[in-house]
């Protein structure tokens, strides 16, 4: 059976008050994998989420956070839970840090860097 993981955004809250959600499955079967990446209040976490290739690592970008800095937050799935990686925050307000992440693709044992993308402000 074919299996794969993907991160959906939260229904019904607000932008601001956001989370990353794993899931992993094929076919109609689902299940949620850890536990959610929350971001802070009003730092519109999980706005932009990158799972690596294998789904062993997720970026969870949150735009908003300190003043639209913005902020970066890299976990890896070890042992069964997520385990975070120290915060990549942007440098100043309106760097929005976060506001679109990507990964890197690689084969184990290659290290699933996920690389935050910036917007600076006009």
């Amino acid at each position: 059976m074919y299996h794969s993981r993907v991160s959906l955004p939260p229904r019904g809250d607000p932008p601001t008050s956001r989370f990353a959600r794993l899931w992993s499955g094929g076919s109609t079967t689902w299940k949620q994998i850890g536990r959610d990446l929350d971001g802070d209040p009003g730092d519109g976490a999980g706005g932009s989420v990158a799972v690596s290739e294998f789904g062993a690592a997720v970026a969870v970008g949150a735009a908003s956070h300190a003043n639209d800095k913005g902020v970066t937050r890299v976990y890896d799935f070890i042992e069964g839970s997520w385990v975070g990686a120290p915060d990549l925050i942007g440098e100043a307000e309106g760097d929005r840090a976060g506001y679109a992440v990507r990964g890197r693709r690689g084969r184990p044992p290659a290290n699933p860097t996920l690389i935050p993308f910036r917007r600076r402000s006009p």
